[in-house]
């Protein structure tokens, strides 16, 4: 039996028509291809065998067929992105609905208390360790001279007609009331700093007075630390002494500074009211030599530069 390809074309179309017509002849008839093709074929060495069948044979020439697979689509950065963003609106949102809702059962005490801290001219947030809110400032006086031969700062502070002596004073509110904790007697009180107004001022005046605050705001943190190290002996007092003697120099640079600056009266004397504190108690410290009041000394002087902003 010739396979060749032309032969084989031919061969199955002939069985495939003959195939056709017996199907025809028969509807009710559904023969397999094999047996079919079985039937049919004369040149089978055994009746009852399909005819053989060659292997197609490859085209060398053809090019295979290739299946691309796409790898996993993943999320981008950009995608990653947006999402986060929504879930920080979402968060503000929330915030703001608890805040509003807040706001309306306390009366509107809520926005008052985030505007009187948050507040444009808002400077810090120091807790005095106070003791007295005495009546008569006689009173708080002697209190105050004898908290000074302590160690303490002895400040008195007035409060709504109640003066206070003021024993010391922490950033941290969790500092002032473990102090608390510790002593009876004491309070805590709150003190929030406030800028002055800069308004109407030339870029210059502006550049002054912004200098002024942020030193002494520089030299609050620099007496905090001053304060804590020497109390713990990590420094010696001469030590701190000689960095409140440059503090003092910075300081009287910055008030020449603002004398200088053209500023109105009102605006000039908003800020040496608050640098004036600070430079009078640390030009008071450095010209002579650290002696048992220095650690009050330093704590007076930190206090009042911390109600200056007041």
């Amino acid at each position: 039996m010739d396979y060749s390809p032309f032969y084989c074309k031919n061969f199955y179309k002939e069985r495939r028509k003959r195939a056709k017509e017996l199907r025809a002849a028969s509807p009710g008839i559904r023969a397999s291809f094999t047996s079919l093709q079985a039937s049919l074929c004369d040149d089978c060495p055994n009746p009852g065998e399909p005819a053989p069948v060659t292997a197609p044979v490859a085209d060398p020439t053809a090019v295979p067929h290739q299946v691309k697979i796409l790898p996993k689509r993943r999320a981008g950065a950009k995608s990653k992105k947006v999402k986060g963003f929504f879930v920080a609106v979402l968060i503000l949102l929330c915030f703001g609905i608890i805040t509003v809702s807040a706001d309306l059962f306390s009366g509107g005490a809520v926005m008052s208390k985030l505007s009187e801290t948050f507040g444009s001219d808002y400077a810090g947030k120091h807790y005095f360790i106070v003791q007295g809110g005495y009546p008569a400032k006689t009173t708080a006086e002697a209190e105050a001279l004898a908290a000074r031969k302590s160690g303490a700062a002895g400040y008195i502070y007035n409060q709504n007609g109640n003066y206070y002596v003021v024993l010391a004073s922490y950033a941290d509110k969790k500092d002032a009331e473990s102090v608390k904790s510790k002593n009876n007697g004491v309070e805590i009180l709150e003190i929030v700093m406030r800028m002055p107004e800069n308004n109407n001022l030339s870029a210059n005046q502006k550049r002054v007075c912004e200098n002024a605050l942020n030193l002494v705001l520089k030299d609050i943190d620099n007496l905090y630390a001053l304060i804590d190290q020497v109390a713990k002996g990590v420094i010696s007092p001469q030590t701190a002494h000689a960095e409140l003697y440059d503090m003092r120099n910075e300081l009287l640079l910055a008030k020449e500074d603002l004398i200088n600056a053209g500023l109105d009266t009102p605006t000039r004397n908003a800020y040496l009211n608050i640098i004036d504190p600070v430079f009078g108690g640390l030009d008071a410290i450095v010209f002579k030599q650290p002696d048992e009041n220095f650690l009050a000394e330093m704590r007076y002087v930190l206090i009042g530069a911390i109600v200056a902003f007041g």
